[in-house]
């Protein structure tokens, strides 16, 4: 087993990154109304309604309970899932924005796309922390306090759930 078994989650996280770096280039080309813009929001979307639900997944019903039998609920997990539900309410704020700028009069498609940014920038600050934090806490905490059995079934059923094409 390698020494970081949870890098399948690391490597979700390093993909994550990359989306993040396109939202926050979306919606600042979406103020100036240039370039793919829209194309790439969708990309963006697609990521979030598709591999970072099971990410999610992958954490909720997998990592968290097996690590909550060894340190409890409270705490870290309490925290991360906390979090995965405070970014799904702030997507669906952003989602609903960029409906509103699809339908925007041009009078007011600034002050709707400046919000727009505004959401998106809140996400990609907080997701990159919360990735962070698990990184740097969450996983290393799991691979030093579980036994190389546990870690490796983990890993098993991560790599059973099926991920979007």
């Amino acid at each position: 087993m390698p020494d970081r078994p949870l890098d399948v989650l690391r490597l979700a996280h390093r993909t994550a990154l990359g989306e993040l770096a396109l939202l926050e280039k979306s919606t600042a080309a979406l103020r100036r109304n240039e370039g793919t813009a829209w194309e790439d929001l969708d990309t963006v979307f697609g990521f979030f309604d598709g591999e970072l639900k099971v990410h999610f997944r992958h954490e909720e019903e997998i990592i968290f309970p097996y690590l909550a039998r060894v340190i409890g609920r409270e705490g870290p997990i309490a925290a991360m899932l906390d979090e995965h539900q405070t970014l799904w309410r702030t997507l669906d704020a952003l989602h609903e924005k960029v409906d509103e700028l699809k339908g925007a009069p041009p009078d007011s498609a600034d002050k709707v796309a400046q919000t727009v940014q505004q959401i998106a920038n809140h996400i990609v600050g907080f997701l990159r922390s919360h990735i962070q934090k698990e990184d740097s806490v969450l996983f290393p905490l799991a691979e030093e306090t579980l036994d190389p059995e546990t870690l490796r079934e983990m890993v098993a059923k991560i790599q059973a759930v099926e991920t979007p094409a």
